[in-house]
C-alpha cells in the first residue's frame, strides 16, 4: 500500500469481517465544536441500529421465549478442577489400552526374532507380502474408522523408492515380520478402537496393519520410515550432537556438495528431544551460521541450519586437532549452560552423565586425511564419554585410516560415502549403535510422540517401543526396528465435553518440551511432511509470565490452576481483546503429555440437562429455514457431514440411545424454541411478513445456538456463507465475539463472484438468560450495505459537507459518506487517515500490539538453498555401491528400460515430472510472521467524550471521540481543512516476516525450560569392537556399467532440459 492518501479504486478492497467504530471528519471552516452534538449522534446511531434490527427479526421475542423456558433447564456450576482430572484420566486410559496392546506385540516380536534363521540366499518368490505402492489385487472395503479402504486380514509393506525390493536384508525383514499379522489382528479384535499398528525396520521396511494402499503412488514418494519422528525418537534416547564439517581446500567440488547433502540428511534424523549444531573447520574452527551453541532440533531450527550449510565454502588446510578441540569444548560448554533449563527430575532410565548430559556425539565429515589427533582425544575423551561417528566423503576420498580410527576408537562407527545414493542409508545407521545401551537395559521403554499420519488420519499420537535382536549368535545389542500404534488426536478432541467450558473455552495439551500436542490455534498442513508441529505453548498464545508459569507446571506434571489476564486474538487475526481466563491443568497418565482446559471468566455454568419430549423431533423439520448441523457432535458414529436432516432424524428415532443424550436433548430444545418463535414472528406485520419475505433491507436471519444448531432464514438465502469446515457455530469468529462480549458485534461482508460484488453488514447479538447471564444462542441479522448506510445517515444531524467514516475495533473502515463509501469497506483507517489513527493510538484510545505467528508458511523463491536439488533421483541411486551390489542382476532390465524410454522420447520425461513434483512439495518453508493488531482500549473505561488534536506543521486538526456503549462502535468527529494535510506515514497493518536468520543475520534459539527424558547413554556390557566400514569391493563389470549408465543419464538430463 503506497503512503499518503490512496485513491478509492486502490485503497478500498478488503474481504475480512469486522466490528465497528465511527469517525467524523469536520471541515475547519464554519462552526465550532459542539460536544452535545457528537454525543447525541452516537446515542442516536446506536438506538436506530438496535431498533431497526430488533423490529426486523423478532430478537426480543426469541430472547423472551428462552427466558420463559428456563424452568426446563438444569444448570451446573463449572468445576474446572475436577473436569480436567476427569478428562486427563480418560485420555490416559486410551493410552494405557494401546500400551497393553503394544506390549503383546513386543512379546510376539521378540519370540519371532529369536526363532528366525537368517536366510542369506532368500529371493522375492520366498516372501509373500502386500506391497503398499504396488498394483493391488486385493479387494479392500472402505472402513469408516480409517477413512479409507483397508484389509483387516493382513498388513501391507512400504519400501522406500531408493531401496531395491529384492535386497537380502529387505526380504529377511519381510519374512520374519510376516507372522506379526496374527497378533495385530488379535489386538484389533480385543480393542476395536485401535487404529494403525506397525513395525518400522532398521532396513527401511514399514509394515502397517490393517493393509492399505499408500497415498503417494508416484515416484515423488520420499517416505522413509527411519526418518519419521516417531522412529528417530523411539530408536534412541536424547542426543547432543555436533556435526563437524571439513571445509579445507581439498573438499571443493563434489566432495563438499556431498558433505552438505550429508549434513542435511543427518539433520533429518534428529528431533525435538535432541540438540544439534553444525561447525566447520580448516586451520580454524567456527559455527556454521549464527547459532552460538547447540539448539533444539525442532523443524524451525533444522530448517535454518540446513540453510546455513549452503553458505559453507572450501578453503585452507585441514587441522583435525583444531576442529575436534572446538567440538569437545562446545559440548562441554553446552552441557553447563543447557542444564539450567532442565527440570530437576532426571526421569526414568539410567546412564545419564553426571553433568546431566545424554549421548554426546560428534559427526565428523571429511574428504580424508592422514592426521591422527591422538592428543586431543586423550585430553578430552579419554573415558570415551563422547561418541564419534566418522564419514569419509567423496568418490575418491583421500587416505582414510585416520578417519576410520576416529570413529572406531570412540564408541562410534566409520562410514564411507562415495556418492549421493549412499547418503540416506549411511547417515541414519548411527541409531543402531546409540540403541545398544537401551538394548541392555531391563524392560521395554515406551515413547509417546506426535506426527502427521502419512495415511490420512491427520495429527496422531504414537506410542512406540524398540525391538532388539534376540538371536543367540549375535547377542541382543542390534536394533531391529520400532513397533508402534497410533491414537487419533482428532478423536480425542471430539470426545471433549465442550459444553462444560463453553464456546470461548478450549482444551490443549503439551509435551515435556512445552510443545503443543493439540490446540485450537495449531495449524497443521500437508506441508508439514509428517513432522511434529514443534510449536511452543507460549508461541501459540500470548507470552506472559503467568503463561510461563503454567507451562512450567505442566511440564513438571503438576496438578493446578491459574487465573490469567492476557490478549486473546480472534480467529481472523484482526481483532484482539484483553480477556480473563482460568487455566486448569493435569498430567495425562501413561504419556509425557499434560492437559489443560481453559474457561473464560463469563462462563460460570453449563447446561447439565433439559426437560424435553423425545417425540418432538418434528421441530427439526423447518421447511422455510436452512439447517446446518455437525452430526457427529450428537452421534459420534455419524461422520458424514453431507447427510440430510431427514436421514439424521430417522437415525435419531431408531438409535437415539446410542448418541449423546444431553446433546440431543439440547438440540431438540433449541429447535422447539426457534420453531415456536418463527411461527410467532410470522404473525407480526412489522417483522417477517406472512408470505415469508423479509423486511426491506434485511436479506437474512441466522440463529446459532450453543447446542450446535444453525438455522438460516429464508431457506434459499445465500447471504450467510457458512462453510462445511465451520458447521459448528462455536468455530465462527462472530459467534465467539458475540458470546464473549454480550454486546452488538457488527461485521462487514463482501461477496464477489468475479463480475458482481455485493456488500452486507451482519449484526450479531448474544441471547442471554437473565437469571444467570448464560448466553444460550446468537442472533445474526444480515442487512444490505445500502440499508446500513441509510440507518446511519438518518441518525446524523451534521452538514453534508462534513466527512463521516465508520471504523471497527480493529481500525478498519465500514462506512463513509463520501462517494467511494461502499468501496472502502474493510480498508485500514491507519492508511486512509494515518494522522488521526496514530493519535488515537498515542492517546491510548486504541492499543497497538504485534502478534507473532510462528506457524506461517513462506515461499522458498529467491532463497539460497539447495534443498530442492538434493532429492534422490535415480542418478544418485545408481552411484550407490550398496545399491549396485544388491541389484546387479536386476539393473539391466529395470534401469535401461527407464533410461531409454525417455532418452529417445523427449515429450515424456518422468524425471522432469518427478523434479516438478518435489520442487512443488518444497515450495514453501516455515517462517515467523509479525501481525500488527489494533484494538479498542476497554481497560481504561472510556465512558465520556474524549478530545484530541493533531498538529500538522502550521495547522491543527481537532477531533472528538464518543463510545456507543451497547456495541463495539466508536464515534470520532474530526476537524479538517483542505489546506491542512499531514504527511504521517500509514500505520503498519500487513503481516511481515521476521526473525529470519538467513536474511537478518540474527538467531533466536529460544532455549526454554523442558523436562529430561529417560537417558540410555552407556552400558559396561556394550560391544565396542564391532566396527568396520570397509565397503564391498566393486567388480570391474559393475564399475564399468555404473560409469556408462551415469554418463547416459547425464546426457539424458541435458537433452530433457
Amino acid at each position: 500500500m503506497a503512503s499518503g492518501s490512496p485513491s478509492a479504486s486502490t485503497r478500498c478492497r478488503c474481504l475480512h469481517f469486522y466490528g465497528l467504530f465511527a469517525v467524523f471528519l469536520l471541515p475547519n471552516a464554519g462552526g465550532s465544536w459542539l460536544t452535545p452534538t457528537v454525543e447525541r449522534a452516537a446515542e442516536e446511531i446506536e438506538e436506530k441500529l438496535v431498533r431497526f434490527i430488533a423490529s426486523s427479526t423478532g430478537l426480543d421475542v426469541l430472547e423472551q421465549a428462552y427466558n420463559d423456558s428456563t424452568s426446563r433447564i438444569t444448570f451446573q456450576a463449572v468445576n474446572g478442577k475436577d473436569l480436567v482430572v476427569e478428562i486427563a484420566q480418560s485420555f490416559g486410559d486410551v493410552f494405557r489400552h494401546r500400551i497393553e496392546a503394544l506390549q503383546l506385540s513386543l512379546k510376539h516380536a521378540k519370540q519371532l526374532s529369536k526363532k528366525y534363521q537368517w536366510k542369506p540366499k532368500i529371493v522375492e518368490s520366498d516372501v509373500h507380502y502386500i506391497h503398499a505402492r504396488g498394483a493391488f489385487n486385493e479387494s479392500f472395503e472402505f472402513n469408516e474408522q480409517y477413512g479409507r479402504p483397508v484389509g483387516l486380514t493382513s498388513s501391507s509393506a512400504h519400501i522406500p523408492v531408493d531401496i531395491y525390493r529384492g535386497d537380502v536384508e529387505i526380504l529377511n525383514s519381510l519374512a520374519w515380520t510376516a507372522a506379526m499379522d496374527q497378533i495385530w489382528k488379535e489386538n484389533k479384535e480385543r480393542d476395536q478402537g485401535i487404529l494403525w499398528q506397525y513395525f518400522g525396520s532398521q532396513s527401511g521396511v514399514l509394515k502397517v496393519y490393517p493393509a492399505s494402499k499408500w497415498r503417494r503412488q508416484k515416484d515423488s514418494d520420499l517416505y522413509d520410515v527411519r526418518r519419521r519422528p516417531w522412529y528417530t525418537q523411539g530408536a534412541s534416547s536424547p542426543k547432543e550432537m555436533l556435526i563437524l564439517v571439513d571445509r579445507s581446500g581439498s573438499s571443493h567440488g563434489q566432495a563438499l556438495s556431498l558433505m552438505k547433502h550429508s549434513v542435511k540428511s543427518i539433520l533429518e534424523t534428529v528431533g525435538e528431544n535432541d540438540y544439534v549444531n553444525v561447525a566447520n573447520f580448516s586451520e580454524k574452527a567456527s559455527w556454521v551460521g549464527c547459532f552460538s551453541t547447540l539448539v533444539q532440533a525442532n523443524q524451525r531450527n533444522k530448517q535454518w541450519l540446513s540453510a546455513f550449510v549452503d553458505t559453507v565454502t572450501a578453503g585452507g588446510v585441514a587441522s583435525y586437532a583444531t576442529g575436534l578441540e572446538f567440538a569437545f569444548q562446545q559440548l562441554e560448554n553446552f552441557t553447563w549452560t543447557h542444564n539450567q533449563n532442565y527440570s530437576e527430575d532426571d526421569g526414568e532410565g539410567g546412564g545419564r552423565g553426571g553433568d546431566g548430559s545424554c549421548n554426546k556425539m560428534i559427526m565428523f565429515l571429511t574428504d580424508g586425511g592422514t592426521e591422527m589427533p591422538v592428543e586431543v582425544i586423550r585430553k578430552y575423551n579419554a573415558n570415551k564419554t563422547v561418541r564419534i561417528f566418522s564419514f569419509a566423503i567423496g568418490p575418491v576420498a583421500n587416505a582414510i585410516p585416520a578417519v576410520k580410527w576416529l570413529g572406531c576408537s570412540n564408541r562410534g562407527y566409520f562410514y564411507q560415502i562415495p556418492a549421493m545414493g549412499a547418503v540416506r542409508s549411511k547417515v541414519q545407521d548411527y541409531h543402531s549403535y546409540l540403541a545398544r545401551p537401551q538394548a541392555l537395559a531391563p524392560g521395554g521403554h515406551f515413547t509417546t510422540s506426535v506426527h502427521l499420519d502419512e495415511l490420512g488420519m491427520g495429527l496422531v499420537a504414537s506410542v512406540t517401543v524398540p525391538v532388539f535382536n534376540q538371536s543367540q549368535d549375535i547377542g541382543n545389542q542390534s536394533l531391529l526396528g520400532i513397533l508402534g500404534v497410533d491414537i487419533s488426536l482428532m478423536k480425542l478432541i471430539d470426545s471433549l465435553p465442550r459444553q462444560k467450558f463453553g464456546p470461548s473455552g478450549y482444551a490443549f495439551a503439551i509435551n515435556s518440551n512445552g510443545y503443543v500436542v493439540f490446540h485450537p490455534d495449531l495449524k497443521i498442513t500437508e506441508s508439514s511432511h509428517g513432522s511434529p508441529p514443534s510449536v511452543d505453548f507460549v508461541e501459540i498464545e500470548d507470552d506472559t509470565q503467568e503463561k510461563q508459569d503454567i507451562r512450567r507446571d505442566m511440564i513438571d506434571r503438576r496438578l493446578g490452576h491459574k487465573v490469567t489476564r492476557s490478549y486473546v486474538a480472534g480467529l481472523d487475526d484482526k481483532h484482539a481483546d484483553m480477556r480473563e481466563r482460568t487455566y486448569y491443568y493435569s498430567p495425562i497418565p501413561n504419556t509425557n503429555f499434560s492437559l489443560a482446559i481453559v474457561v473464560p471468566e463469563y462462563y460460570k455454568v453449563y447446561i447439565e440437562s433439559l426437560s424435553i419430549d423425545m417425540t418432538t423431533m418434528h421441530h427439526l423439520q423447518l421447511n422455510n429455514m436452512k439447517m446446518l448441523l455437525e452430526y457427529k457432535r450428537y452421534c459420534h458414529q455419524l461422520q458424514n457431514a453431507s447427510m440430510t436432516v431427514e436421514t439424521f432424524i430417522s437415525f435419531l428415532q431408531a438409535n437415539y440411545t446410542q448418541c449423546d443424550m444431553n446433546e440431543v436433548r439440547h438440540l431438540l430444545f433449541d429447535a422447539e424454541i426457534i420453531s415456536n418463535w418463527l411461527s410467532s414472528v410470522h404473525k407480526m406485520d412489522s417483522t417477517i411478513q406472512k408470505l415469508g419475505s423479509l423486511r426491506d433491507g434485511v436479506v437474512g436471519i441466522a440463529v446459532e445456538t450453543n447446542s450446535g444448531l444453525t438455522l438460516i432464514y429464508p431457506l434459499n438465502g445465500t447471504a450467510f456463507n457458512f462453510s462445511e469446515s465451520t458447521l459448528n457455530p462455536w468455530d465462527r469468529v462472530h459467534y465467539k465475539r458475540a458470546a464473549e462480549t454480550n454486546i452488538w458485534i457488527y461485521t462487514p461482508l463482501i461477496k464477489s463472484d468475479g463480475n458482481f460484488t455485493e456488500k452486507f453488514i451482519m449484526a450479531s447479538k448474544a441471547i442471554t438468560l437473565s437469571s444467570n447471564n448464560y448466553r444460550i444462542a446468537v442472533m445474526n441479522t444480515m442487512m444490505t450495505y445500502q440499508k446500513f448506510y441509510e440507518v446511519i445517515t438518518s441518525a446524523i444531524s451534521i452538514e453534508s459537507s462534513k466527512l463521516v467514516y465508520i471504523i471497527d475495533d480493529g481500525g478498519f473502515v465500514l462506512y463513509s459518506n463520501r462517494n467511494e463509501s461502499s468501496q472502502c469497506i474493510g480498508e485500514f483507517f491507519g492508511v486512509i487517515q494515518p494522522d488521526i489513527m496514530s493519535d488515537l493510538v498515542e492517546r491510548n484510545l486504541f492499543i497497538s500490539r504485534k502478534k507473532t505467528d510462528y506457524q506461517c508458511m513462506c515461499s522458498t523463491k529467491g532463497m539460497r538453498n539447495s534443498a530442492l536439488r538434493i532429492f534422490p533421483t535415480f542418478l544418485y541411486q545408481l552411484l550407490s555401491l550398496q545399491w549396485w551390489s544388491s541389484t546387479s542382476s536386476w539393473v539391466y532390465f529395470q534401469i535401461c528400460s527407464w533410461l531409454f524410454s525417455g532418452f529417445f522420447s523427449f515429450s515424456s520425461s518422468s524425471s522432469q515430472t518427478l523434479e516438478e513434483e518435489i520442487i512443488a512439495e518444497h515450495s514453501h518453508r516455515t517462517c515467523i510472521m509479525e501481525i500488527p493488531q489494533y484494538h479498542f482500549n476497554l481497560e481504561d473505561g472510556f465512558e465520556s467524550i474524549q478530545d484530541g488534536a493533531v498538529s500538522c506543521g502550521n495547522c491543527t486538526r481537532r477531533y472528538q471521540a464518543s463510545r456507543l456503549h451497547r456495541s463495539n462502535l466508536l464515534l470520532v468527529v474530526i476537524e479538517s481543512a483542505e489546506n491542512c494535510k499531514c504527511t504521517t506515514i500509514p500505520l503498519p497493518y500487513q503481516p511481515k516476516e521476521i526473525k529470519n536468520p538467513i536474511t537478518d543475520q540474527e538467531c533466536y534459539p529460544n532455549v526454554r525450560y523442558h523436562r529430561k527424558l529417560p537417558c540410555f547413554d552407556s552400558n559396561p556390557n556394550e560391544m565396542a569392537s564391532y566396527c568396520t566400514g570397509c565397503l564391498p569391493t566393486m567388480s570391474w563389470r559393475l564399475f564399468s556399467l555404473s560409469l556408462v549408465v551415469a554418463l547416459l543419464i547425464i546426457a539424458r538430463q541435458r537433452v530433457l532440459r
